[in-house]
This record gives C-alpha cells, structure tokens and sequence, in this order.
C-alpha cells in the first residue's frame, strides 16, 4: 500500500492544474473551554508554481458564531484578497501564495508505522496509524505529537481521489 499511494502522490505533486475542494477543523482547548475553528474552501491553480500562475480560493470561515467569506486571488504575480467589504493587494511569487493556502493534505507515508489497504468495487482506501512525528504541513513548531492517523482514497486506475487526516497535538 505504501508505494501504491506514494506513485499516486507523485503523479499528483507533477500536475500543473489543481482543484482542491477542503475542509478544516481546528480545536483548541484552554482548561475547560474549547475553541473551534472551521474552514471549507475550494482552491483552482492553474499552471501550478509557474510564473504565468493564476488561482481563485474561496473560503467559508466560521469562528464559534462568527462566519465570513473569505476570498484570494493570484494573477500576474499579484496577490489579491477580500474579506467583507475590505480589499487588500501585494507583489508575490507564486510559490509563496500556494504556501499561504490549507495545503492539500498529503500525507507523508513515510511518517507512519502501520499501512493497511482496502479494495472496494470502485476505489481503494490506504489508511495510515502509527505515525512517528507531525506532518511538515502541519507548520506548528515546538508541538507535540499525540496521535496522527489518515487515509487516502485511489480510483480503480490509482489516480488520488481524496485524503483526510486527524491529527492531536
């Protein structure tokens, strides 16, 4: 399983166009209080990290009641966003936008002690447990692991459909 999706995420990582459809959920907890924070997006790249890139996300984000969209734009090395009614602009590369966005959950197989696969009609779920430090994605210096677990979901001609990962630190 382990090669299987990592052949799988590298056809991904080459391809110059994505869409990417996400969701997150972050929770942080302060004594007995948790704070919840939620983000459902859809980001379009066109010619991906390239000079000529351009990519629309947009964004629901919801904190605890408080909700509003959220949109970026990036076109001819210009960055462009929009919250409510305000409108900001900047001079950026195209690599430092895409880092700027919910990176696509790609997990790194590498990490993880336990691989197990399982074939159904019409995709293949590799599900992963057991991993050895956070993901690099993850981008939270000095925290610490306390169980990351996730799947990644193949059509029949192993293309990378969808992944998901839970992570507590």
């Amino acid at each position: 399983p382990r090669k299987k999706y990592d052949l799988a995420r590298e056809n991904l990582e080459k391809a110059a166009n994505w869409i990417v459809n996400y969701t997150l959920e972050e929770q942080r907890s302060v004594g007995t209080d948790t704070y919840t924070k939620k983000t459902a997006g859809r980001a379009s790249f066109s010619k991906l990290y390239q000079e000529d890139m351009m990519a629309v996300v947009e964004e629901q984000l919801t904190y605890g009641s408080y909700i509003t969209d959220y949109t970026e734009i990036y076109c001819e090395s210009m960055a462009f966003s929009k919250v409510n009614e305000s409108c900001f602009k900047s001079e950026m590369e195209p690599k430092d936008f895409v880092q700027r966005q919910i990176p696509a959950v790609l997990i790194d197989s590498s990490l993880y002690q336990t691989i197990t696969e399982n074939a159904g009609e019409n995709s293949t779920v590799i599900s992963f447990d057991g991993a050895a430090s956070l993901e690099e994605w993850v981008g939270k210096p000095g925290a610490k692991l306390i169980r990351a677990t996730g799947t990644a979901t193949l059509d029949n001609s192993g293309v990378l459909q969808e992944t998901t990962c839970r992570i507590i630190y």
